[in-house]
């Protein structure tokens, strides 16, 4: 038994990194003000939210007018969806989601349709990718708006954003991408993506929670979702998070700045795990493109048992890692994402999400290694279904 906690789900959320901490506090005693107010703390205040602003946008490649502050990644992606939706009542109800979306985004495409929305859903191929030609063949002449995540927070699969951007544009269709997952990881640049809108939280990148941002090309019709006040340009209304939205400044200049060599380190452990876990246990599934994935991130499968049942043992061991299904109403549903790669159900059901992150070390891999075979042959064990295949 380890005398600490080995964290492995990183994708779910990063801890404060200590340095944005500490730039946090530093600012704490001079932007308690509300941004709004013109009297001197006030002002203060307004200054530290808009250098904020301006720090992120260099990271991302738009210009700081562009850029509107949120609670986080959930809502960010529902603004992007019904503020577009809502902001061109005299264009087409059509929108066009991908199979692989986070709930973010599916669920506000699921309020749009009880609004009258036409949803269309865009599959994935084997791999987790939506390709251009499948984007092609969704969007009709008229779609307004298409959604398609840059990094699946479940595989690790990155999308080719661009080229699905240019598919959209062809046919007069608005772009949005949510790229919670990939920034910090692989460079975002909206610019040369050419999105309409792009979404990102701060808590995934070792920044604050509580605080988020959407990207909005400069010109798009837009309906505020939240209505109270004129802040945000009158697209978001709700007083600033002041402090957070530095402390995600901060944060996201520290990840870029460090991407590469993370991102690096973290392949060679991870390519390391997936040799030695497979060469250690038999009949394991990993689902998406090893070549096309998240260096940090690994979605597999054990046959023949499931993946909350591994989650709750290897916490036991003190190790955190994430099961790919949902619990609703005391039933275990496969994850929707690994079964849009047409992964069977039952196999699907078995899905853990293993994603490491700065803290990350060989010594947490090996006794990742030294517990799991164990847990498996328990579970199996436990298994019919399996019981029945090994005889």
């Amino acid at each position: 038994m380890t005398d600490r906690t080995i964290f492995l789900d990183y994708n779910s959320t990063t801890p404060l990194d200590p340095d944005v901490h500490t730039a946090m506090e530093e600012k704490r005693d001079e932007c308690w003000g509300n941004p709004s107010s013109v009297h001197a703390a006030g002002r203060a205040a307004k200054s530290i939210l808009e250098e904020a602003r301006e720090r992120i946008a260099a990271q991302i490649g738009c210009d700081p007018g562009e850029l509107y502050f949120t609670s986080g990644g959930t809502e960010s992606d529902n603004l992007a969806l019904k503020g577009c939706f809502f902001g061109h009542p005299d264009r087409s109800r059509r929108l066009a989601v991908s199979s692989i979306e986070h709930s973010a985004v599916l669920g506000a495409a699921s309020d749009l349709k009880g609004m009258g929305a036409e949803i269309s859903s865009i599959p994935c191929d084997s791999r987790g990718v939506i390709t251009p030609e499948a984007l092609a063949e969704v969007l009709s002449t008229d779609t307004l708006m298409a959604a398609v995540m840059a990094a699946n927070n479940e595989t690790g699969t990155m999308q080719p954003v661009k080229d699905l951007a240019a598919v959209a544009h062809a046919r007069k269709t608005y772009f949005h991408t949510d790229a919670v997952q990939a920034i910090g990881k692989t460079e975002v640049n909206v610019k040369h993506w050419d999105v309409d809108m792009l979404a990102l939280t701060a808590h995934k990148f070792y920044g604050p929670r509580g605080v988020g941002a959407l990207f909005i090309r400069r010109g798009m019709s837009f309906a505020p979702q939240i209505s109270g006040g004129g802040h945000e340009r009158s697209r978001r209304a709700g007083t600033e998070n002041v402090l957070g939205a530095w402390g995600m400044a901060i944060a996201l200049e520290k990840a870029n700045d460090i991407r590469e060599s993370e991102m690096s380190r973290l392949k060679t452990l991870s390519d390391q795990f997936i040799k030695r876990l497979q060469d250690m246990i038999s009949d394991v599934h990993i689902h998406g493109d090893l070549s096309l994935r998240m260096s940090n991130t690994v979605n597999l499968s054990f046959a023949g048992i499931e993946g909350e049942s591994v989650v709750v043992s290897l916490d036991l061991k003190s190790i955190c890692i994430a099961s790919g299904s949902a619990c609703s109403s005391g039933a275990t549903e496969p994850s929707h994402v690994i079964l849009a790669l047409g992964v069977e159900p039952q196999l699907a059901a078995g899905a853990v999400r293993i994603s490491f992150g700065r803290s990350t070390q060989q010594e947490d891999l090996d006794y990742l290694l030294a517990e799991l075979p164990p847990v498996v042959e328990r579970l199996r064990k436990l298994s019919p279904s399996y019981a029945e295949r090994a005889v």
